[in-house]
C-alpha cells in the first residue's frame, strides 16, 4: 500500500492515500504562509513524501489512523 505523507517542518502533519489530495493539502497550508508571516511566524514549509507499507500494521497505528479520521470529520 502506498501512503502519500504531507510534513510542515519534516515533522508530519497528514496521511493520504492519494498524491492528489497531499499535493492539495500542501497547497492549501502554503497559502496560510502568508498570513503566520504577518502574525510575526516563520513560514511552515510543506512537502508531500510518498512511503510503501508492507505488511500488517501495528495496532497502534490503526489506533492512530482511526482518531485522525474522528478528528478530520
Amino acid at each position: 500500500m502506498k501512503v502519500f505523507v504531507v510534513m510542515g517542518n519534516d515533522f508530519p502533519a497528514a496521511v493520504f492515500t492519494t498524491e492528489q489530495a497531499a499535493q492539495l493539502c500542501c497547497e492549501e497550508e502554503s497559502a496560510k504562509n502568508e498570513k503566520r508571516k504577518r502574525d510575526g511566524y516563520g513560514a511552515i514549509y510543506w512537502r508531500v513524501y510518498s512511503f510503501d507499507l508492507q505488511g500488517e500494521l501495528g495496532e497502534d497505528v490503526k489506533f492512530s489512523a482511526v482518531a485522525a479520521l474522528r478528528e478530520a470529520r
